[in-house]
């Protein structure tokens, strides 16, 4: 059952927060952390504002969160050439925040191996 934001948009402290969790500035909207997290068509702002609700949800989580399929499929959209690639520099930012966020949730196993992180970053 997700948590319920607490005051001024933060999440509320968990000792288990799932990635299932939805945002807590985006609870009426049901988000989630999965592979269609990002609209296909979304337009840049609308990139940001998700990334930033990513990253609050990101940071509250544990690494024993990291069991989950649909944070996997996350991880999996983070690393696509549409984000990494955006000529928006805020939006290349956040989810390089993202990806920082997974790796520490995912340690001492990250969902990437040190090649993939490489070619994937060297294009930013």
């Amino acid at each position: 059952m997700p948590r319920k934001a607490a005051a001024k948009g933060r999440a509320a402290p968990s000792a288990s927060t799932s990635s299932s969790e939805t945002a807590p500035n985006a609870a009426s909207n049901n988000l989630t952390l999965s592979k269609d997290f990002f609209p296909p068509k979304a337009s840049v702002e609308e990139l940001k504002s998700r990334f930033k609700i990513a990253h609050r949800i990101l940071k509250s989580m544990e690494q024993t969160d990291s069991k989950t399929g649909d944070l996997h499929a996350f991880t999996t959209t983070l690393v696509s050439d549409r984000f990494l690639k955006c000529p928006d520099k805020q939006v290349k930012l956040l989810c390089s925040c993202c990806l920082a966020d997974v790796i520490r949730i995912f340690v001492p196993s990250p969902p990437y191996n040190n090649k993939e992180l490489e070619v994937r970053t060297s294009t930013m």
